[in-house]
């Protein structure tokens, strides 16, 4: 989960880390996420050929289950090795209840920080 105020660089930062992580052979899926119907985030990141789910009509706080079911769409099609979820920058009051494990050990529907970064603190990516 990358969270952030409107206009602080969410998006950037979610294809930054997409791109690095995919250098590094990881699979990604990502998850975007805006009040809006229409959200030209997922169309750029579709363009550059990054399996992309939308919860679009509402943050991820009121569409929770939207988002489990977009995580599920991506683990269905694409087989991911990593999930960044991008919450729109209105949503502040964000609470995940735990789901699946992502190989860290602790349970979450998304990719914890965690796991994105460290290996059991190692500062290694985790085995894919």
């Amino acid at each position: 989960m990358l969270g952030g105020f409107l206009g602080a660089g969410k998006t950037t930062t979610l294809l930054r880390l997409a791109l690095s992580l995919q250098r590094k052979g990881l699979r990604v899926g990502l998850i975007t996420n805006d009040q809006g119907r229409e959200l030209v985030d997922t169309a750029m990141l579709r363009s550059l050929g990054f399996a992309t789910e939308e919860i679009s009509g509402g943050c991820f706080c009121c569409r929770f289950n939207s988002l489990v079911e977009a995580a599920d769409k991506l683990t269905e099609a694409s087989a991911p090795d990593v999930i960044i979820a991008e919450p729109v920058g209105s949503c502040t009051d964000l609470v995940a209840a735990a789901r699946t494990g992502t190989g860290c050990g602790v349970p979450c529907p998304v990719m914890c920080p965690r796991c994105a970064m460290t290996s059991a603190g190692s500062g290694a990516l985790p085995a894919g």
